[in-house]
């Protein structure tokens, strides 16, 4: 029997999402999560079965519970990364409706605030095994 599947899609080319996935590396120490740019081989298949994925501008994690979007996606990232006690417990207690105000807040300035790259920036080479075309 395999391990479940946790895969995170992600804007590629935006500077934040780009260094939350570099966190997420460094805190997900088991390698169980799994990273897909969105965009790419895999997240077109998700779309294919998954149709509301197409309007999504937003992070989506998938584990075996289903999808999530936005503050949900990230409050269920933080819990199965389960490295920070007090980070976890921050994000169940904070109201989702107040998580997703937040999220959407920096969602739309994101580019503005933290900038845009032209490409999705190399992956560095012990990352490989972790990311999903």
């Amino acid at each position: 029997m395999g391990l479940p599947k946790k895969i995170i899609y992600y804007d590629d080319v935006c500077v934040l999402c780009n260094n939350f996935i570099k966190w997420v590396v460094s805190q997900d120490k088991n390698k169980l999560l799994k990273l897909s740019p969105i965009g790419g081989e895999n997240y077109s298949k998700l779309a294919l079965n998954n149709p509301q994925v197409k309007d999504i501008d937003s992070v989506i994690y998938e584990n075996e519970e289903g999808l999530f979007y936005r503050g949900e996606a990230i409050r269920k990232i933080i819990h199965d990364l389960s490295t920070s006690k007090t980070l976890d417990l921050a994000s169940q207690l904070t109201p989702l409706f107040l998580l997703n105000i937040y999220y959407n807040l920096v969602a739309k300035y994101r580019y503005k605030i933290f900038g845009k790259y032209d490409t999705c920036p190399p992956l560095p080479s012990e990352w490989k095994d972790r990311f999903l075309p």
